[in-house]
């Protein structure tokens, strides 16, 4: 006789979507308030470490200081915009917002998120755009495997039915 093995790979794996909302509603116009939503959810068979969110300010945006916040999946809460002691932070020369998210999270390092589990942050942004003009957005999602796979990005998507992951356009009227 012989032996068979069977090895399963141990990895998380992500879903990530991204969701704007107009804070003052009708159409999109210079001057508006919108308000970002990413969040992930592990797929995958193996807690992820490190997890981290990452968001750059695209063209015909503005950031909105002390927007940051966590709303799913670890230090919950508003969060300054600061590089200090909180889990969350807006570098002004990169146009970038940062999250460290998951159980455990700590300033500077992401924490873990469990298979099935979730984390979301939301962030907003002034529409300095003109009337005609395409906001494009997308996020990042990073992590390593627990059980020793290496760190890996996700992109956030607007359309999980379609393949493919495709950055969130916004139409200013």
């Amino acid at each position: 006789g012989g032996f068979v093995t069977s090895v399963t790979n141990l990895a998380p794996s992500f879903s990530v979507t991204k969701s704007v909302k107009d804070l003052n509603g009708g159409a999109v116009v210079t001057g508006d308030i919108l308000e970002f939503t990413i969040g992930g959810t592990n797929v995958g068979n193996d807690t992820a470490a490190d997890v981290t969110i990452t968001d750059f300010v695209g063209a015909g945006m503005k950031y909105d200081p002390g927007s940051l916040q966590i709303t799913l999946g670890g230090g919950n809460g508003n969060k300054t915009d600061a590089v200090d002691n909180d889990e969350a932070e807006y570098v002004s020369n990169q146009k970038a917002a940062f999250w460290y998210v998951g159980q455990n999270a700590v300033p500077g390092f992401g924490g873990d998120v469990a298979p099935g589990e979730s984390v979301e942050v939301k962030f907003r942004v002034q529409v300095t755009a003109s009337s005609g003009q395409t906001l494009t957005n997308q996020a990042v999602l990073g992590a390593k495997g627990s059980a020793g796979g290496p760190h890996k990005d996700y992109l956030s998507d607007r359309d999980p039915q379609k393949v493919g992951t495709q950055p969130l356009d916004v139409q200013v009227d």
